[in-house]
C-alpha cells in the first residue's frame, strides 16, 4: 500500500508539473503500476488512484489551457454524445449503482481530454 502511494504521488507530481510528453507517460505509469487496492471513501464514493491521476491531468490541461473547448472536433462531439446518451440511459433504466455509471462516464471524459490536451501531434 505504501509503494502505491508513493508512486500515486510521484505520477501525481509528474502528471502537474512536467512538460506534456512526460505527463502522459506518468499517466500511462499509472494505469500501469496503480492497482484498485489504492482506493480512498469520499463522501461515500469510490476514489480510486487512477481517478486522482485525472483529476490531476485534466486539472493541468484546464489551468494550462492546453485544449480549448471552442476546438471540439467530430470525435470529441461523439465521444461526448456517446457517453451522455448511455449514461442517460443506465440512470433512466436502472435504480442501483447510479454513481458508478456516472463514474464510468466521468473517467472517460477526464481521460480523452487530458490526453486530448497533452497530446499536441501524432
Amino acid at each position: 500500500m505504501s509503494l502505491g502511494i508513493f508512486i500515486l504521488f510521484g505520477v501525481i507530481l509528474a502528471v502537474l508539473f512536467a512538460p506534456p510528453r512526460w505527463a502522459l507517460i506518468g499517466i500511462m505509469t499509472s494505469v500501469l503500476y496503480l492497482t484498485q487496492g489504492i482506493q480512498f471513501q469520499i463522501a461515500g464514493f469510490n476514489m480510486y488512484g487512477i481517478r486522482f491521476v485525472e483529476l490531476a491531468g485534466f486539472a493541468r490541461v484546464m489551468f494550462r489551457r492546453e485544449f480549448r473547448y471552442s476546438g471540439l472536433n467530430g470525435i470529441d462531439r461523439t465521444l461526448i454524445l456517446l457517453y451522455s446518451y448511455s449514461t442517460i440511459i443506465s440512470l433512466i433504466r436502472s435504480q442501483e449503482d447510479q454513481a458508478y455509471v456516472v463514474g464510468i462516464a466521468v473517467d472517460a471524459f477526464l481521460s480523452y481530454f487530458t490526453f486530448r490536451g497533452l497530446m499536441t501531434s501524432v
